[in-house]
């Protein structure tokens, strides 16, 4: 994994003046993406990794400190809140794993990609 940039420019109220619109509501009966469409929107993210068995795609973030890997967390929380739609994170002291999928679909979806391109631009 190729470490994140220092990030330590991000703050909620610059993310405040940004729109995050909600991101389309599936039904438990909408197919998820196949392998291929998840395949050809990860070109767009690269440093994202598809995990088929369970279902997400990941990618860790690497930070300097305690202080950076919070702030980062707080500007995910920010805009899952806006998306309604909430990753799964594992957070340690210099490093964020940030994990997307689609519960109500049991899979992958636009929306995990969309998501994930908003937190690559955070960086």
């Amino acid at each position: 994994m190729q470490p994140a940039k220092s990030n330590s420019n991000i703050k909620l109220a610059e993310l405040e003046s940004k729109i995050f619109s909600p991101c389309e509501q599936f039904k438990s009966s909408s197919p998820s993406m196949t392998e291929p469409q998840a395949n050809e929107q990860l070109r767009k993210i690269p440093k994202w990794q598809l995990d088929l068995e369970n279902r997400m795609i990941s990618r860790v973030f690497k930070f300097a400190n305690y202080d950076e890997t919070i702030e980062f967390v707080n500007a995910v929380a920010y805009i899952a809140k806006r998306r309604n739609h909430h990753p799964e994170l594992a957070v340690g002291y210099n490093s964020c794993q940030v994990m997307f999928t689609t519960y109500s679909v049991k899979g992958i979806t636009i929306n995990d990609f969309i998501c994930a391109n908003d937190l690559e631009a955070l960086l």
